[in-house]
């Protein structure tokens, strides 16, 4: 596990230089918009088209597949029922909550955990596949039609194709799927622009903690509630279908349990804060699960590894 430690001791050191910046001054607290403004609509779009295009589309019905999927919107609705009946929140701010406690961080670190933990970077790719094609579309129509009061068939409909990241997306899945070799003078600025997006991202959250408390009291229990959802819902959820309905090997249940007890990522907070509906949680909540997820995988694995 010494290479996910160095994993997140990474994803700390960024976001405390971009923490560092605002402290002290080095970039004024209008830059935080226009970083989000950047990596929402060119730099994510560009890592995810570069992601999907290269990624094999026939992991969609792997091994691990559908208990992603499943767990996925079990957390999904699970915390948005909680957020609703524990902490009175609207609809659009209980799917926000509700995005903090089931969005996993599949690139930054689940990359990383599944090409020095579990041996093959690859196995990332199914959650990864599945947030961006099935929830981000979902969740970004929600968000949309909740924030704007109203709801068309139309507006429904032509919703994926106004949002960049669903568009390079499928983009994305289409070049895979047909097999097109793109010229290098396309794929190499996409691909170079991509690069900036995590970065950029974990510097704007540690942006973002500058003026603002940390764990404030008002968000304490959502906060709480959605690491909870993210760190022991899921994994067990995902142990439970993994033994007892897809019936899968000691090997596959443990990849399964790692990939569940991903922390949130960064993607929750770009989501909410692009429609301005809770990112304090968003970031509270990706802050609190980056802390705790370690130790927690760590946890899993004494108690999965020796079955495996």
């Amino acid at each position: 596990m010494l290479a996910v430690a160095f994993g997140f001791a990474i994803i700390f050191v960024i976001a405390g230089a971009g923490y560092a910046m605002r402290r002290t001054g080095f970039l004024a607290e209008t830059a935080v918009p226009i970083i989000h403004k950047l990596t929402f609509f060119v730099l994510t779009p560009s890592l995810f088209f570069t992601a999907l295009s290269t990624a094999d589309i026939h992991v969609l019905v792997s091994t691990y597949f559908p208990v992603v999927a499943v767990v996925s919107v079990v957390g999904l609705v699970v915390a948005a029922v909680l957020a609703r009946t524990l902490f009175r929140e609207k609809f659009a701010t209980a799917m926000a909550t509700a995005t903090s406690a089931s969005y996993m961080n599949a690139n930054f670190v689940g990359i990383p955990l599944a090409t020095y933990v579990l041996g093959d970077a690859s196995l990332s790719t199914p959650v990864m596949l599945f947030q961006l094609l099935v929830v981000t579309p979902v969740l970004l129509a929600i968000f949309d039609h909740a924030t704007s009061g109203h709801i068309t068939v139309k507006s429904v409909l032509l919703q994926p194709v106004k949002n960049p990241i669903v568009v390079a997306s499928l983009a994305g899945v289409l070049v895979s799927a047909l097999g097109v070799t793109l010229p290098f003078v396309v794929t190499e600025p996409i691909r170079l622009m991509g690069t900036a997006a995590v970065p950029l991202a974990l510097l704007m959250l540690g942006m973002t903690f500058h003026g603002d408390s940390l764990f404030d009291t008002s968000r304490r229990g959502p906060v709480v509630m959605a690491t909870l959802v993210k760190l022991v819902l899921m994994p067990l959820a995902g142990w439970g279908l993994a033994v007892w309905v897809f019936q899968l090997d000691a090997w596959s249940t443990y990849v399964v349990v790692l990939l569940m007890a991903l922390p949130t990522g960064l993607n929750a907070q770009n989501y909410t804060m692009r429609y301005g509906l809770s990112d304090a949680v968003a970031r509270d909540t990706i802050a609190l699960t980056t802390l705790l997820s370690l130790p927690v995988m760590m946890g899993f694995a004494a108690i999965l590894l020796p079955a495996a």
